[in-house]
């Protein structure tokens, strides 16, 4: 579940961007948009995180720490991410 949320949260990210010529600042501006009026936790009860991005090179990012609520982990402790940017003029979404 957290991980097809974010991949909607990151296609709608795109889709912000298209509409308004800007990045969402916030993960709250980004919910908003979506329409989601209280975003859940992930699947294990912790946060998601954002970060927009900067420029053309660096990507933006929402993210969860996953089963363990700590960065890193390995196997089925490992955070659940995925960016979002512009790359040659087209939206590009990857995961991790």
């Amino acid at each position: 579940m957290t991980r097809q949320l974010l991949d909607v949260l990151a296609y709608k990210a795109s889709e912000f961007h298209g509409s308004h010529d800007r990045w969402p600042n916030t993960l709250d501006e980004l919910v908003t948009y979506v329409g989601i009026s209280n975003l859940s936790n992930d699947a294990w009860g912790g946060v998601f995180f954002f970060k927009k991005p900067d420029d053309v090179s660096h990507p933006g990012k929402i993210w969860s720490y996953g089963k363990d609520k700590s960065p890193g982990g390995r196997f089925m402790e490992k955070d659940v991410s995925v960016e979002f940017g512009v790359s040659s003029n087209r939206t590009t979404t990857s995961r991790r």
